[in-house]
């Protein structure tokens, strides 16, 4: 995939997506361990619920927990932010909100990503190509599984990273 394209999968597609991925990686172990815990009553989470230490040292450096809020508008801010995922971008961005970040030309993509998941109560896949500042490229894939948390049905994304670390820890666009 090269930078700057990007593919989104949804509802079944992620289904179909990830039964080619193999068993042992992150983003499988994520979404398994988030569909185990889903609420019969409404098809999520609980984030109060979710110990991201049970994910385990495989899986917990390629996670990411984001919280909603809705101001009116969807915004959401990095709570934990994943050794692996701080590695592939360069930087710690938790207690940040994606509004705030300098996401260059994916910006709208990955905020469109993340209401898709908050707004239709689905998890969503992105694959995407990124470029660096030195224009490196790198390919990264997140996926995003909503969670109720507080009163809000949909108030938190749990998400699971697998990518590439580029050449140059300098990044325009996540």
């Amino acid at each position: 995939m090269s930078a700057g394209t990007h593919q989104i999968f949804i509802d079944d597609d992620v289904d179909r997506f990830l039964q080619d991925w193999p068993t042992n990686s992150p983003i499988r172990s994520a979404y398994n361990f988030w569909k185990v815990r889903t609420n019969p009553e409404d098809g999520l989470p609980r984030r109060e619920e979710l110990d991201p230490l049970e994910l385990g040292p495989g899986t917990l450096p390629h996670i990411v927990l984001l919280d909603i809020e809705r101001t009116p508008e969807l915004r959401f801010r990095y709570s934990l932010v994943g050794g692996h995922v701080e590695e592939i971008f360069g930087e710690n961005y938790a207690g940040r909100y994606l509004d705030e970040m300098d996401l260059g030309t994916m910006m709208e993509v990955v905020t469109e990503f993340y209401k898709v998941t908050a707004t239709r109560k689905t998890a969503a896949l992105l694959q995407a190509g990124y470029i660096t500042k030195n224009r490196s490229t790198f390919k990264v894939i997140r996926l995003a599984m909503p969670m109720a948390w507080r009163a809000d049905p949909v108030g938190a994304i749990f998400c699971a990273f697998e990518g590439e670390k580029p050449e140059s820890t300098s990044v325009s666009s996540r």
